[in-house]
C-alpha cells in the first residue's frame, strides 16, 4: 500500500471522510490550512478516468465542501492543485487545497516568471484550440 493510502489511519491529520474520498492535513504542509483531498482507492495520479462515476462524484463533493471552508475560515480564496508528469511527488492520485491571498494567475506569474496577462491575436487562439482538439481522443 502506498504512503498516501496509508495517511488515513493518520487521526491526527484526517480532517473527514467520505464513503469514497477522504482530506487531510498535508505533511510538510506549504501553509496553515493546506489540505489535501483524495480517493480511498489507490488510482494513480496520471488517471483519474479510473475512478468510478461514485467515486468521482464523491471526491469532488468533498474536495468542494473543503474549498468552502478553506474560504470561510481564513477569508482568502481557495487554490486546488493537482501535480502530474514530472511534477508527482506521490503516485497516489491527490489534490492540494489552501488558502491564498494570491489568484492562480499570479501564482503561475510569480513561479514562471512569465507576464501577468498577455492578450494573444484570434489567430493563436485558434491555433491552440486545433492542436488541442486534435488530441482528444
Amino acid at each position: 500500500m502506498c504512503e498516501l493510502c496509508d495517511s488515513i489511519n493518520d487521526k491526527y491529520r484526517l480532517i473527514k471522510e467520505t464513503k469514497y474520498s477522504f482530506c487531510i492535513i498535508c505533511q510538510c504542509p506549504l501553509k496553515f490550512g493546506h489540505l489535501m483531498v483524495m480517493p480511498k482507492r489507490h488510482v494513480t495520479q496520471t488517471t483519474m478516468n479510473e475512478l468510478t462515476p461514485e467515486e468521482s462524484h464523491d471526491l469532488f463533493c468533498l474536495l468542494n465542501e473543503i474549498q468552502q471552508v478553506v474560504e470561510n475560515l481564513w477569508e482568502d480564496s481557495a487554490v486546488i492543485l493537482k501535480n502530474n508528469g514530472k511534477h508527482i511527488t506521490q503516485a497516489h492520485l491527490h489534490f492540494h487545497v489552501f488558502p491564498s491571498k494570491w489568484y492562480l494567475r499570479n501564482l503561475v506569474w510569480e513561479y514562471e516568471n512569465i507576464p501577468e496577462r498577455v492578450e494573444i491575436p484570434k489567430e493563436k487562439y485558434i491555433e491552440m484550440k486545433n492542436i488541442i482538439q486534435q488530441n482528444i481522443t
